[in-house]
């Protein structure tokens, strides 16, 4: 009975990943198609592409209270948020945007091939080939380079906004936003990368030698 499960659920996930293979690649071509050819049509501005996510502090203090009878003072000393700024965008921040999202939309869509390559591998009984420890090497450095990217943009995008940006009781803090959750998860990735491709060649010398 297990064994059956496990098969419909491989099988459910070869559907889903070919669902969100072909999805991706049309959403990626609209969207990259409506930020290169919007303006150019007049269908869309360049406005702002500003849009980033910043840590700062501010200089407000309220109560709590407790107990019903104990009111204590609070103060917000550290708060996340994200900037919009709406107004039209350097052509040169709009043609590096483009080119980081592009990169970005790449390397994702590399991911959802090479995962949906390993399922389909599975269903098919053959698992353990070096194909698909090279694919799992590429899913690591796909998520590295996506998160590193994606910091970088965030990071042009402050350069570009801090000297501009002025609150009467906000401080901005610039920092490069990057989850290092995900790169420690690329990296264990990458081991076992290695590991199953170094498995499925030793798995291929056995074969050949028997």
């Amino acid at each position: 009975m297990p064994k059956i499960l496990n098969n419909k659920l491989v099988a459910v996930a070869d559907v889903v990943l070919r669902i969100i293979w072909y999805l991706s690649i049309a959403g990626t071509v609209f969207f990259m198609g409506k930020m290169l050819l919007g303006p150019v049509l007049g269908i869309t501005e360049y406005s702002s592409g500003l849009v980033t996510p910043i840590e700062f502090s501010v200089n407000e203090q309220g109560t709590a209270t407790f107990d019903s009878d104990q009111t204590v003072p609070v103060k917000i000393n550290h708060a996340k948020g994200f900037f919009k700024i709406d107004r039209p965008v350097p052509t040169m921040l709009m043609v590096v945007f483009f080119l980081l999202n592009l990169v970005v939309s790449g390397l994702i869509l590399w991911v959802i091939y090479a995962l949906w390559k390993i399922v389909q591998s599975v269903r098919q009984k053959n698992p353990f080939i070096v194909k698909n420890g090279r694919r799992l090497r590429i899913i690591a450095f796909s998520m590295i380079g996506i998160e590193l990217i994606q910091g970088l943009a965030n990071l042009i995008k402050m350069l570009y906004l801090e000297p501009r940006l002025n609150f009467d009781t906000i401080l901005v803090q610039s920092k490069i936003h990057i989850s290092f959750h995900v790169i420690v998860a690329g990296l264990v990735i990458l081991v076992i990368a290695e590991a199953f491709r170094i498995g499925a060649e030793l798995k291929e010398e056995q074969e050949l030698t028997i």
